[in-house]
């Protein structure tokens, strides 16, 4: 995560107590040295981080000039001599301010070792390092060998120490690694821990003593703190390059090099993250977190925590990184933030006439001085986006479509910069929208002006009503929501990967339709792609490792997938994994690293979670690989991130991001502007239960206004044929979605079993009726059908009925796949055997008597083939906490028994008799009708086969004379058909 510790440091600099530094921004080490040292010698972490000497001026400099020291001094007389600031400076600082001035002294001597990396911090974090790491270096056994073993003398004491810091801590290399147990810091931490005052030799002063040893202790758990920026001493090649005009070859024009360009791509990301978090803190504090104050127990203390700064732990402590105090609340930040202005800007005369600086009603620019950060953050971004609109005018042309979740987050990340999208809210769906009466406004004595409010637009939905505000809102929340998903999974780029002031300029060269309408159909074919894979990814985060979840895996970088080949299988180093090393030693066996299954998912390469071959969406979307006897399973659209930048991240870092994405009520909404009839197990799963969801409630407006507009919408497509349309919704919410109120009674019976008792949202408690409802599965699809439009009700009746029929077909081909399952080819541990769980009848309950002999995972998420197969098929299981634990644990067995039940419950034979009822009523006039013209054209027909036309006196409405004695018989001849052609009815 790329922060912005510079200007947000800058900002509020008064409201840090110890340190400036973020902590995010100080990578640590998996594991803490003390952690590796004996237990004699371990030392706990220091509650207060030392501050960084601050930098002398000259004056300061010549009034401060060392002594000349011979090339065997030590150097230690000036650590114990230089007097500790008593108010603005801890301890720490007397030790770090002196023997900063003490080791640059020494440089003259050894100029190859240079220290002056280990104690500042620096104050920038860019996105384009490795991970942040400390120095290494080991030491030399003859150094070891020399410590002394007896109680030491304060001199020798500090002088040790001092060398140890001088001479044997070189530079960092290039790529510095991790520290090692072998470096320097643990002599340092043996030379502490020897140190006492009672064996301090010529000294009677104890607590002196005893503050040196803790300001020399603090300043070495500091320096095991310390990290080296990767662009720290680096020596950047030209930025610019001479190149020839295209248009006058004469002459040569600078143009950005290749680390120039890159260069400016680091730059403007950090801009976009540091503009966006802190325009989040000042609003935060000016409204919501006004009255709060720092720690981690309020709003703004995890504000601060989620910008990577260490807070108190609770309202009365002080062991963070920022001020603690009743004082400083939100409204005390929101001051600070506004507090520094601009020096010089009168300098700066693009500020003063840059179209980001607001204006009043009249079109004056509110400000002329005293700006500050915001407003030039302000107009940077707004160049940024004048940017992102550039690189979108070269690729119009395009015609790629985005068929991979990366590509899709891209394409929304760039929508809000295309020329397409203006012309999206302006025309894209106000059609479809329901037009108020507009407002007239007299605009002279002979004519009226027609005031057309967009804002007015609406639908009536259910369970809300849809408004412009709603559907404008919720496409900005898609767009920037995506962006963040982007740098949260693939990071904010590097040399080597993409930048993320890149994914906003369309450099993927995606299509965005110039059509309003086609625009629209796109963006919510994209929707119902993406967010079925973005809602398994949000499920299966939010779960611990104990249900199956990805909450604990890593992903970045430096993890491991099932496509990495094992090429380390050094005995000598320690593995990751934290059960079979427990102190995560070293061990004579292979370390071959294990791999994450989120990194698996997310480069599509974990097994039985294989993505589709997409290679075109839309109306005549391509997919090579969808199967073509399976019918109910949808097309799974591939993940497609390859390239990561970031460093290691836990699968709850993204739980958070995409529960921010599903948070907003109305992005469902969306699909309501153009429903599609569903095709997939997911979708006609979702569509049903949304569908009648409530119905059995007690009635509210909502529910009552939807079921409402069905039952009317049954009677006016029957033409009032139908006069009962309660049957119909009854039998629709009985098959659907009972109430399951009471648990108990005929419920839980076989025969009355509903789709519901599937997805519960939780299981039911009876056990004397052997209850086995439960939430089992959810539809990935969900999203899709949680909004329905009124003025779409006589499209979802002809939905409910013509669909049941085909719903439970895929329902079976669900089951049929659950019994397929084969848990020895999936490593299940209990079922290797294949004595019990046989391949074929997984979950199948034969003889109730023998009713163990099944699956023998202890639940059905622990069975490790489950998942994949409700994945194929578009869900995902629905609350795995529930089913894997306490007295709601359920097995493979008790899913298949409920599935079965479902299937061949009273429910669905009712449904199927109502629909058939229905249709065969409206129908029935119609029939009727065609079979009474039938019979007519029958009689005609036999009539005329034995006496002629001209018998009957019948006009002909044949032009030619003689087709009065035209038989019937010759009409059916193919020769006759042409003749056929010049009768016109109907005419004079």
């Amino acid at each position: 995560m790329g922060h912005q510790n510079t200007l947000l440091h800058h900002s509020i600099s008064p409201l840090v107590a110890v340190a400036p530094v973020p902590a995010a921004h100080r990578r640590r080490p998996p594991r803490r040295l003390e952690d590796t040292l004996p237990p004699e010698i371990a030392l706990k972490p220091p509650h207060r981080r030392a501050v960084p000497p601050r930098r002398r001026t000259r004056r300061e400099n010549s009034q401060r000039q060392p002594p000349t020291h011979s090339p065997t001094h030590s150097a230690p007389q000036p650590l114990l001599t230089a007097p500790p600031h008593p108010l603005t400076h801890p301890l720490t600082h007397s030790l770090t301010h002196s023997l900063t001035h003490s080791l640059n002294h020494s440089l003259n001597h050894s100029p190859n070792h240079s220290t002056t990396h280990l104690i500042t911090q620096p104050h920038t974090h860019s996105l384009n390092h490795s991970p942040p790491t400390q120095p290494h270096t080991h030491l030399p056994p003859s150094l070891v060998a020399s410590l002394p073993a007896s109680p030491p003398s304060i001199t020798s004491s500090v002088g040790a120490f001092t060398q140890i810091l001088i001479f044997h801590f070189p530079p960092p290399p290039r790529k510095p690694p991790y520290l090692h147990p072998s470096s320097p810091f643990i002599a340092l931490f043996r030379l502490l821990t020897s140190l006492s005052p009672s064996t301090f030799a010529g000294f009677h002063n104890p607590l002196l003593l005893d503050a040196l040893k803790a300001g020399m202790t603090q300043f070495t758990a500091e320096l095991s703190h310390a990290y080296v920026n990767k662009y720290s001493g680096m020596k950047f090649g030209p930025l610019t390059e001479q190149k020839k005009s295209d248009t006058e070859h004469h002459k040569s024009v600078d143009v950005l090099s290749a680390e120039g360009r890159n260069c400016a791509k680091v730059c403007l990301t950090i801009l976009e993250r540091v503009k966006g978090d802190l325009d989040g803190l000042r609003s935060g504090c000016k409204k919501r977190f006004s009255k709060s104050t720092i720690s981690r127990s309020s709003d703004l203390g995890e504000l601060f925590k989620s910008y990577g700064y260490r807070v108190a732990s609770h309202s009365k402590s002080q062991d963070g990184e920022l001020k603690r105090h009743e004082d400083m609340t939100g409204e005390k930040v929101f001051q600070k933030l506004h507090e520094m202005k601009l020096q010089n800007t009168e300098k700066i005369k693009h500020l003063k006439d840059c179209e980001s600086i607001e204006k009043d009603e009249h079109g004056n620019k509110k400000k002329h001085d005293n700006f500050d950060i915001f407003d030039l953050l302000k107009c940077l971004h707004r160049h940024l986006e004048e940017y992102y609109s550039v690189g979108h005018i070269a690729t119009f042309t395009s015609k790629k479509t985005p068929c991979s979740v990366n590509e899709m987050l891209s394409w929304f990340s760039g929508l809000p910069y295309n020329a397409a999208y203006s012309t999206l809210l302006r025309d894209g769906f106000t059609s479809l929208l329901q037009k108020p009466k507009p407002k007239t406004i007299q605009g002279g004595d002979e004519f009226e002006v027609e005031l057309d409010d967009l804002k007015s637009y609406y639908i009536d939905a259910y369970p809300n009503r849809i408004t412009y505000d709603h559907i404008n809102t919720a496409l900005d929340h898609i767009c920037s929501i995506s962006y963040d998903i982007l740098t949260s999974i693939a990071g904010h780029g590097d040399e080597y990967t993409t930048y993320a002031a890149d994914f906003c300029t369309n450099h993927l060269s995606l299509s965005y339709p110039s059509i309003p309408s086609q625009c629209l159909d796109m963006l919510l074919d994209i929707l119902r792609r993406l967010l079925p894979q973005l809602r398994y990814l949000f499920n299966r985060c939010k779960l611990s490792t104990k249900h199956s979840g990805w909450s604990q895996c890593l992903y970045g970088r430096d993890v491991f997938t099932t496509k990495s080949p094992c090429n380390n299988h050094s005995n000598s180093k320690p593995n990751s994994r934290p059960k079979c090393q427990p102190t995560c030693q070293a061990n004579t066996k292979p370390n071959c690293q294990p791999t994450s299954p989120l990194m698996s998912y997310l480069t599509d390469s974990l097994p039985g979670h294989l993505p589709h071959d997409v290679s075109s969406i839309g109306c005549r979307s391509v997919c090579s690989t969808c199967p073509n006897g399976k019918k109910g399973m949808p097309c799974l659209t591939p993940l497609g991130f390859r390239g990561f930048s970031g460093s290691t991240r836990k699968g709850e870092e993204i739980c958070d991001i995409l529960d921010k994405f599903f948070s907003n009520f109305y992005l469902s909404s969306l699909f309501c502007l153009s429903p599609k009839t569903p095709a997939s197990l997911p979708e006609q799963f979702g569509f049903v239960l949304s569908l009648v969801s409530g119905w059995n409630s007690p009635k509210t407006e909502a529910t009552s206004r939807i079921k409402k507009s069905v039952e009317s919408s049954i009677e006016s497509v029957s033409i009032n044929l139908y006069d009962q349309p309660t049957k119909l919704t009854a039998a629709l919410t009985n098959a659907y979605r009972n109430t399951h109120s009471n648990h108990g009674g005929k419920d839980h019976l076989p025969a009355y079993s509903d789709v519901y008792s599937l997805a519960m949202t939780s299981a039911c408690n009876d056990r004397v009726g052997k209850a086995l409802c439960a939430p089992y599965v959810a539809s990935l699809c969900g999203d899709t059908y949680a909004y329905f439009a009124e003025k779409h009700c006589n499209t979802y009746l002809s939905w409910a009925i013509y669909l049941p029929w085909t719903f439970w077909d895929l329902l079976n081909n669900l089951y049929n796949a659950f019994c397929s399952i084969t848990c020895a080819d999936w490593g299940c541990r209990g079922c290797l055997r294949g004595d019990k769980c046989r391949s074929g009848k997984h979950g199948v309950v034969e003889d109730e008597k023998k009713a163990d002999d099944t699956c023998q995972c202890s639940s059905i998420v622990q069975c490790k083939g489950v998942s994949s197969t409700f994945y194929q098929y578009g869900f995902s299981f629905g609350e795995a906490s529930t089913l894997n634990s306490g007295d709601t644990v359920k097995k493979c067995k008790d899913f298949c028994s409920q599935l079965h039940k479902v299937l061949h419950s009273n429910y669905f034979g009712k449904l199927f008799e109502q629909c058939d009822e229905y249709l065969r009523i409206i129908r029935w006039p119609f029939m009727c009708l065609l079979l009474a013209l039938w019979s007519l054209s029958l009689l005609y027909l036999l009539h005329i086969a034995v006496v002629r036309l001209d018998v009957l006196r019948i006009r002909s409405h044949l032009r030619s004379p003689s087709s009065h004695r035209i038989a019937a018989q010759s009409l059916l001849a193919a020769a006759r058909v042409k003749a056929l052609a010049n009768v016109k009815y109907f005419s004079p």
